[in-house]
């Protein structure tokens, strides 16, 4: 499900940036966004400036506890 999501959004001009993990997000004076993440496959840092940014954080469902 996840990826259609993913192919959805980008088809629909979202950028994604894998594997890649972020490092820090200034805000600028303009508003805008100055992201630093790292590649985790070549190690190499990069900065971009941006008007929007959605991280998102993959996890495990935990479906087999039940709250009380």
């Amino acid at each position: 499900m996840a990826t259609g999501i993913t192919d959805y959004m980008a088809n629909h001009g979202i950028r994604f940036i894998k594997p890649a993990v972020p490092t820090s997000v200034q805000k600028q004076p303009d508003s805008k966004l100055l992201v630093t993440w790292k590649n985790q496959d070549t190690g190499e840092e990069t900065s971009e400036l941006f008007d929007t940014v959605l991280v998102a954080v993959g996890r495990k469902a935990d479906t087999d506890s039940r709250s009380e």
